[in-house]
Order: C-alpha cells, then sequence, then structure tokens
C-alpha cells in the first residue's frame, strides 16, 4: 500500500513539473483561466491536495509583472480557490464554527487585494460585482455581518437586477435580525430581507438558490406574516434639529457610522440616532453597572471622534485659535491647523477603542488574561501568545457576533511575534500612523504637494523626504485611513453590545432564576446633562 501511495504522489510532482513548464509558456490570462479549470477539477473530484497545488501555481504567478487588472483577477482566483479548500474540509468534517481557520483568513487577504482600487477601472462590472458579492458572503460567514451588508450594497449598485446578491444580502438579513434585541429593528430588517428574497425568486438564478432562497421567504412569512402587510419596506422618520445639526447627521448617515442596525439598509432617517448599548447584565461577581459605565465611556468616545472628523474634514476658514500662532514654513505644503489637529485626535480615539473592548470582554467573561494589559489582536489566545493557540473560552464558541469581533482583531496590526500579519493589508501603515501620532512625528501635507516620497513596501517609513524626521503623508490620504478606522471602530462596537446580549440569553436559559430577581433599573441620561 505503501508503494502505491509513493507512485501516485511521483505521478503528482511529474504532473506538476509538467505543468508548471506549461504554464511558463501562457500569458498571465490563459494562465489564470489554465489554473482555475485544474482546480475546480481537483475540488469535483474532492482532492484537497489538488487545490492545494493549484494555489501554489497561483502564488508563483505574482513574480511576474502584472498589470492592476491581472492582478486583480489572480488574486480574485486565489480566494476562490481556498473557498474551495476551505469547503472541502467542511466535508470532511471541519466545523463550520472553527474560530481559527487559515483559509479564511486567505480568503479575505485575497478578496481585499482583488478589490484593489486601480485594478477595478480595468474590470467588468459583472466581475467586480462578483468579488463584492463573496467579499460580503465571507465577512457574514465570521459574524462581520454589519459591514457585509455595505459590501452587498456595492455590488447591487454595479448591477441593479443582481439578483443573486439580492437574494444573499436577504437571507443574511435574517440572520442579523436574529441576533437583535430591539423588536422595531428586527421587524424592519426582516421587512427589508423579505423584499430582497422575493426580488431573488422572481428574477433569472440558478436552481439550487432559488430554493435556498424561496424557503427562507417562507420561513418569513409564516413566522412573521404581519410583514406582509403594506409596502415592501418603510422606515419613519427622524425629527430634525438645526441645519447645521441636520447636516451633520446626513453626513453620518451616508457614511454609516450611527450605532444603529437600521444604519446598515441605508441613508433612512430612522436610523439617525446612536441607540445601540450593552444589554442588562444579570449575576457574575461584578456590579453590572460598571459594564454600563465603560460601554458608556466606549460609545460617547466614539460619537465626538466621528464629530470631530466631521469638523476636521470641512473646515474652510481659519479658527480664531489659530491667529497669531507663530509657525514657520517649511517649504512643504505642511498642514497645521486646528481642524488638522480634530482629525488627527478623531484617529486616534477611534484607535483606542480597540484594546478598551478586549478590557471590556476579558472583564465580562472573567478571563483573568495573564501577560499584562490585555490587547485587542492578542487576548483571544492563551497567554496572549499565537503559539499557544485560541483559548479553550473561544474555540467552538457559537457567539456569532463574538466571532465577528475576534475575525475583526485580525485587521490590527501588533508588533509582536504571531501578530504582525494582519489579513486587512492597510494595517500595519495604519498602526504605525498611530505610533508616529502619539510618540513620534506625523507631518500632513496639503494634496497638491508634489514631493511626496515613494514608500519602500517593506518598511513603514518614508524614504528619501526633505524632513527626514518626519512620517509624512497627504492630508486627504490620512482622512480617508481615519474615516475607514471609524467604520471599523463602529462594527466593533456593535457586534460587542450584540455579543453581549447573546451571552445574556445563554444565561437567562441555563439560570432562569437569576432573572426572576429584583432589578436596578438606569435611566437615561438627559441629554441636558451633556455640558
Amino acid at each position: 500500500m505503501a508503494e502505491f501511495s509513493g507512485a501516485i504522489n511521483q505521478i503528482g510532482r511529474y504532473q506538476g513539473m509538467m505543468l508548471r513548464q506549461s504554464l511558463d509558456g501562457m500569458t498571465t490570462p490563459g494562465a489564470i483561466e489554465h489554473i482555475g479549470k485544474l482546480r475546480d477539477m481537483a475540488f469535483g473530484l474532492k482532492q484537497p491536495g489538488g487545490v492545494s497545488r493549484s494555489i501554489r501555481f497561483g502564488e508563483e504567478l505574482f513574480a511576474r509583472n502584472l498589470t492592476p487588472r491581472e492582478d486583480a483577477c489572480l488574486h480574485y482566483l486565489q480566494s476562490n480557490s481556498w473557498e474551495k479548500l476551505r469547503l472541502l474540509k467542511a466535508n470532511d468534517g471541519a466545523s463550520i464554527w472553527g474560530w481559527e481557520q487559515r483559509e479564511i483568513e486567505k480568503e479575505l487577504f485575497h478578496l481585499r487585494r482583488a478589490l484593489n482600487r486601480d485594478a477595478l477601472k480595468g474590470l467588468s462590472t459583472r466581475h467586480v460585482s462578483k468579488v463584492l458579492t463573496n467579499m460580503a458572503a465571507l465577512l457574514n460567514h465570521v459574524g462581520r455581518f454589519s459591514e457585509a451588508q455595505e459590501y452587498w450594497d456595492r455590488a447591487v449598485s454595479f448591477i441593479p437586477d443582481y439578483a443573486l446578491a439580492k437574494g444573499k444580502r436577504g437571507y443574511a438579513l435574517t440572520h442579523y435580525a436574529h441576533v437583535l434585541y430591539d423588536r422595531v429593528h428586527i421587524d424592519k430588517l426582516l421587512k427589508k430581507a423579505r423584499g430582497d428574497l422575493r426580488s431573488a425568486v422572481s428574477s433569472e438564478v440558478y436552481e439550487g438558490a432559488r430554493k435556498y432562497f424561496s424557503k427562507r421567504l417562507g420561513w418569513i412569512d409564516t413566522s412573521f406574516p404581519n410583514l406582509k402587510k403594506g409596502r415592501d419596506f418603510s422606515l419613519f422618520a427622524y425629527k430634525e434639529g438645526s441645519n447645521e445639526e441636520v447636516t451633520y447627521r446626513k453626513w453620518a448617515l451616508g457614511h454609516r457610522l450611527f450605532l444603529n442596525p437600521l444604519n446598515d439598509l441605508g441613508p433612512y432617517p430612522a436610523a439617525m440616532r446612536d441607540v445601540l448599548n450593552v444589554p442588562a447584565i444579570v449575576g457574575g461577581q461584578l456590579d453590572s453597572t460598571l459594564f454600563q459605565g465603560i460601554f458608556n465611556q466606549m460609545k460617547q468616545a466614539y460619537v465626538s471622534a466621528r464629530y470631530l472628523y466631521y469638523e476636521g474634514i470641512f473646515s474652510d476658514n481659519t479658527h480664531f485659535s489659530d491667529r497669531e500662532v507663530t509657525l514657520f514654513d517649511t517649504l512643504d505644503y505642511p498642514s497645521y491647523s486646528l481642524a488638522v489637529e480634530k482629525t488627527k485626535s478623531a484617529f486616534r480615539m477611534a484607535y483606542s477603542t480597540f484594546d478598551k473592548i478586549a478590557f471590556f470582554l476579558d472583564a465580562y467573561m472573567g478571563l483573568e488574561t495573564p501577560g499584562g494589559e490585555p490587547t485587542f489582536r492578542s487576548f483571544w489566545y492563551e497567554g496572549q501568545k499565537r503559539e499557544g493557540g485560541l483559548r479553550s473560552e473561544f474555540r467552538e464558541r457559537k457567539n456569532w457576533p463574538m466571532r465577528g469581533l475576534f475575525w475583526l482583531s485580525k485587521d490590527v496590526y501588533e508588533d509582536c511575534e504571531g501578530f504582525t500579519d494582519p489579513i486587512e493589508p492597510d494595517a500595519r501603515d495604519v498602526a504605525e500612523l498611530r505610533h508616529q501620532i502619539e510618540k513620534r512625528y506625523l507631518k500632513l501635507h496639503e494634496d497638491f504637494y508634489s514631493g511626496m516620497p515613494a514608500r519602500d513596501p517593506e518598511s513603514p517609513l518614508p524614504q528619501s523626504v526633505a524632513d527626514s524626521l518626519a512620517y509624512s503623508m497627504h492630508r486627504g490620504e490620512f482622512e480617508a485611513k481615519t474615516l475607514r478606522l471609524l467604520k471599523r471602530t463602529r462594527s466593533a462596537l456593535m457586534y460587542l453590545c450584540l455579543a453581549v446580549h447573546y451571552e445574556e440569553k445563554l444565561k437567562a436559559k441555563k439560570h432562569p432564576e437569576e432573572f426572576n430577581l429584583p432589578a436596578m433599573t438606569l435611566s437615561v441620561l438627559d441629554d441636558s446633562w451633556k455640558v
């Protein structure tokens, strides 16, 4: 038997050598197509080794001088190959609730690379929509359901009649609704889900998908018959304030920055309020008001960072505090103003929220993390070390929003062994920005300044710039990174609330007697006190 196995491996190596030689003579598009066919054949035969070999061949193509379009197509090929490998492992008994999965890390990394801005200009709208849909489905699978909605919306914006994207978005919204605690929010999400699913089943989709979506639509109509009444989707209006406030709220609404599940459905007036909070916490050694207190602080810091950012990017006049402040022109169009410092402050406040979330969860779950202060990137692991493996408390935990927090933490770069390989391509640069703002020297330049250095991809530090002490960046690039950071912080806070809600529901099932005890009711802090 061992002799037979060795012969098979030898044949596999020979075929691999022949394939590599044939790929060398192909154009990049031809090679990508050929590798994809081989991958599909191996997947059809349920041969993970063959899929892995196709991945290795794909990696070798990155050594070529690729155009942005070829690079995006190759990353898309690799993401699909890693997905096929994950599915084969699932069919072989691997748990879908296993939190730590290398295949998913690779899928996300390659999908993000496939969405490179330069590459998107040369790709068809259908191709871009497929990449966006795959990204949304994968984020949703790992528990990052809030962020997934924006990717599905972008896919549908490219192709309004993209039935598969609508159907998957609708299906995902039914799961999103399941982790919410507010009845109004649940109904609104299910109403939108029903509209998406109805649209999908009445369009041209493959039969398997039609049955899949029809079954879910039937569940909604049976379980929530009142949703069939009236229009497919409507949202109540929000009472507007001053013109200045309305302008700000509409801006935040358009960027999905409110701590409100309804904002994930789009820029609807009903979402113009930050209503999400951690639920009442029962039992444990710590007073539940302590957790409400720390969440209050994180929430206030986030909404303040959001407004500071807004003021920073829309400032068009010199603030009086900047007058009569003697600064020298260093001849490289530096950006100095209160507005710039507001944007930097927003960045710092948003980034600091991640470790606070780790601190919250560590106390809430009674983990008593060793190895110093728990950090958002590392506290999920034994001894806060990657080689220690995932903590037993998380390995198979069926808390979808908490799993989303774990996968969001993989977007954060931490300069210690095991955590220097985030799946967010931009993560190292963002971490370096925080380091420069806090401890060194971040210098922003006006966007028209043409003397910016080219950065070495292997180094976070700028090269050949006149101000050799500075970490230089165009102001517009920094603002874009800060906005993405605010979005990620908002998602983290959403997942935290809903993860705690899930845990409290489990407690109620396991220990109903604790939930019958008298509870202390907290009053909502009046807005007039916030001065």
